[in-house]
């Protein structure tokens, strides 16, 4: 494989595998023990929402952590406060990929999982409108600095 972000894309590439959003603030709703559903007021507490995203994306990337086993990444348009940065990073678990992908604030997100990358849109105090923002394994070429 090479060191290029883009290559030729085939019909499988176009497609995503799966899409999802998540965020980390909490999105917890209340629950009526009366009626026993949840309700339209938000939860005092929380459920472990993100715990449950986190959890779902790791689910929905495995297939890129196992691609080329190990933990190298490289990131192309992460918004920042004056544009987009590009770089490259080690995450082996889903929890690292996501706090990689996003800010210390707060922020949410939505995501495309594809045969060979991630593309999301990160919204954050920094990006209010999102982003477009790719996320793909290195492959074992690459140059690693």
């Amino acid at each position: 494989m090479t060191d290029q972000l883009f290559t030729t894309a085939t019909i499988d590439d176009l497609s995503p595998i799966v899409t999802g959003e998540m965020s980390n603030v909490c999105n917890c709703m209340a629950y009526d023990a009366e009626t026993g559903e949840s309700t339209d007021e938000p939860s005092p507490y929380c459920y472990g929402c993100f715990d449950d995203a986190v959890e779902m994306f790791g689910t929905d990337t495995k297939h890129l952590f196992d691609l080329f086993g190990h933990d190298r990444w490289q990131i192309v348009g992460f918004p920042v406060w004056n544009g987009t940065v590009n770089g490259r990073f080690e995450a082996s678990t889903p929890i690292e990929l996501v706090r990689a992908m996003t800010v210390r604030g707060e922020w949410s997100m939505t995501y495309r999982v594809y045969p060979d990358r991630i593309e999301c849109s990160l919204s954050h105090h920094d990006a209010p409108m999102g982003s477009v923002t790719i996320v793909k394994p290195l492959d074992d070429d690459s140059v690693w600095y």
